[in-house]
Formats: structure tokens, sequence, C-alpha cells
């Protein structure tokens, strides 16, 4: 948690910190369902800009994460209502403004953002060992692009996993999955 038991307020450092924590997560998180980055990036900014303008309080950082998401979510259906002419969401049964969706892609965002923290906070070898693990290449096509041995990458590559874990705890298995079955 960034502010752990802290109330975010407007006009505060807790609010720009939100901001730069939170908003390259939600441009991402509208672009799934709009698949216009200049688009998803001005929703994003939006939800800010109504949070800012109405001088919400929030209790922490889960209440104000929660909120913004929900501000992006509607505006991402908004838009996709508005440009294929939907008036009533319950009259169009697609999967893109299905609820279970939209939690889904809450959720992968927040395990990327997650993942992007701690893999920062690895050695920016180690950290390319991992992304590279990642989109599938084998520990020989790594060590061959790094210049670097096959045992440097194994060695790495399991201080990297124990950091990892150390760092996430038992989410560490379900960034590795989600990862793993990106690719399937």
């Amino acid at each position: 948690m960034l502010y752990e038991g802290k109330r975010i307020t407007i006009n505060s450092s807790e609010f720009k910190l939100l901001f730069e924590t939170y908003f390259p997560s939600l441009c991402l998180f509208s672009e799934k369902f709009i698949h216009d980055s200049t688009i998803a990036k001005d929703i994003a900014q939006d939800a800010f800009i109504k949070i800012w303008n109405s001088d919400k309080e929030f209790e922490n950082e889960k209440a104000a994460k929660a909120y913004l998401y929900v501000l992006v979510k509607n505006a991402s259906i908004d838009f996709i209502k508005e440009q294929k002419g939907i008036t009533n969401v319950h009259a169009d049964n697609e999967e893109i403004i299905a609820e279970d969706h939209f939690l889904q892609e809450i959720v992968r965002e927040e395990t990327y953002r997650m993942l992007d923290i701690a893999l920062a906070n690895l050695g920016e070898q180690t950290k390319r060992i991992v992304e590279l693990t990642l989109q599938g290449n084998s520990n020989k096509i790594i060590a061959d692009e790094l210049e670097i041995s096959v045992n440097t990458v194994k060695t790495l590559k399991l201080r990297a996993y124990k950091s990892l874990r150390d760092q996430l705890g038992n989410q560490f298995v379900a960034i590795l999955m989600l990862e793993f079955f990106k690719f399937f």
C-alpha cells in the first residue's frame, strides 16, 4: 500500500502519488475495451478530474483505487454505447459490457502493476532475464541474447523468483500463471 491508513484528499501529495501510480494502469484498463490509446488516456484523465472537481476524500488507497476503476469502467461503457448507438445496456448483451469481463481486466491490470513494481526492485540484468523468460524464451536463448552463461541465467532466475516470492507472497503464483496463459 502506498499510504496505508492515510486519508487521501484533494490538493495533497497522496493524490499526486495516486495519479502517478494508477494513471498508466487505468489507461491500459480502458484501452482493453475501447481499443484507442488516446481516448483511453482521456477517459483515465477525466476520472481524476472528476475526483479533483468533487473535493472527494477517500478513507484509504483501496477506496480511491476502487472508485477510479468504477469511474473508468463507466466512462468506457458510455464510450462504447455512444460508438455503437446503444441506448440501453441491458438491450445489448455483449461480453465487453459484462461486469465479470471488467472485473477480470481490473485484476489483470492490478496484477501487472504489482509485477512491474516487484520487477523494478530487481537488478537490470535479472529483470531482463525474468522478462525474457515470461516471453517464453529458453535459458540458452536468454544466455545468447545477454551474452552470459546458461548457468548465470539459471542462478539469476532462481534468485529473482525467490525475491519475487518474498515481495508478492501468494500472488506470485497467480502472476506467473497469468503471464503463462497469455501465450495460449
